[in-house]
């Protein structure tokens, strides 16, 4: 099981909106001479995605997902306050978002440079067919980060544990999930033992050995 259960959850919360992740994505330093930095997460959803089993409808948290385009986000977990890594993500100088843009793969070089000036600026940045965005995970809210970047999606704890428990117990409580790991089973067994908010939360909290 992951040593950092918050990350797990947001992965999760993250996989049943349909995005694609890739969990501690590194900036390596033979891009530059700065030592490495790293996202918590990166995700992207593609706008038709959707998961609508025989039987079943999958609810979306819409103050998360963006419908109508491909969604990149650039995520930043905390087990606390969110927060923004200003000495990486937030510095150009050091072309951590040119990085992640390249990575992506979805721009033409000549756009890369345009496209992080306003990631930088504003936290994201779109047009009618994409949007890359940074988003902040956390057990609550930033008001400074939210003054300064009201762009800037806060999600807390609370909200993603209302999320998955009413995606594993609405419609799919009987569906198979051997194939799932072991975070994901661990909660769904906590649930069907009837632990409620609190201690869900004191368990998604815990650091493992």
């Amino acid at each position: 099981m992951s040593a950092n259960r918050v990350e797990k959850l947001v992965y999760w919360y993250l996989r049943f909106n349909g995005y694609l992740t890739v969990e501690n994505f590194t900036v390596h330093p033979d891009h530059k001479k700065d030592p490495e930095a790293e996202a918590d997460i990166l995700a992207v959803r593609f706008p038709l995605s959707k998961e609508d089993p025989e039987g079943y409808h999958f609810e979306r948290d819409l103050k998360l997902v963006l419908p109508d385009v491909t969604d990149f986000i650039i995520g930043e977990v905390k087990s606390g306050m969110c927060a923004i890594n200003e000495n990486s993500w937030g510095n150009p100088t050091r072309k951590d978002i040119e990085y992640a843009l390249e990575w992506m793969g979805f721009l033409p070089k000549e756009d890369i440079g345009r496209v992080a000036k306003d990631i930088y600026q504003n936290k994201m940045w779109a047009n009618e067919k994409y949007s890359v965005r940074q988003v902040c995970f956390g057990r609550y809210g930033n008001d400074e980060l939210g003054t300064g970047y009201p762009q800037l999606p806060q999600i807390f704890l609370d909200r993603m544990i209302d999320f998955l428990y009413r995606r594993l117990t609405t419609d799919c409580n009987c569906l198979h999930r051997e194939n799932w790991d072991s975070y994901i089973q661990a909660l769904v067994k906590l649930i069907e033992q009837g632990q409620g908010f609190n201690e869900l939360l004191a368990w998604i909290l815990q650091k493992d050995n």
